[in-house]
C-alpha cells in the first residue's frame, strides 16, 4: 500500500482542505497515528515522539525532528 503523504507548506499556510486531509490521515485505520487507548484520556491522544516520527514518514517536506515539531506547535 503506498504511503499517503501531505505537504507542510499547505498546512502552515492555513489551507482548510489540506488541514482536513491531514486530520483524516491522522485517523486513517492503516496509516494514521498510533493513538493511546485509555479510558482516562481523550479519544485522540497520542505520544509526541510517535507523532514526530509519523510526520517525517508521511510529509513530503519534513526531513527532521525539528521541522516535524513545528507542525505540532501551530
Amino acid at each position: 500500500m503506498p504511503c499517503k503523504t501531505f505537504k507542510l507548506d499547505n498546512i502552515m499556510s492555513g489551507d482548510g482542505h489540506s488541514i482536513n486531509t491531514l486530520l483524516n490521515l491522522f485517523r486513517d485505520e492503516h496509516q494514521g497515528l498510533l493513538f493511546v487507548k485509555d479510558t482516562t484520556l481523550p479519544e485522540y491522544s497520542f505520544i509526541a515522539i510517535e507523532a514526530i516520527w509519523w510526520s517525517i514518514e508521511h510529509c513530503e517536506d519534513i526531513k527532521n525532528e525539528q521541522t516535524a515539531l513545528s507542525l505540532f506547535q501551530v
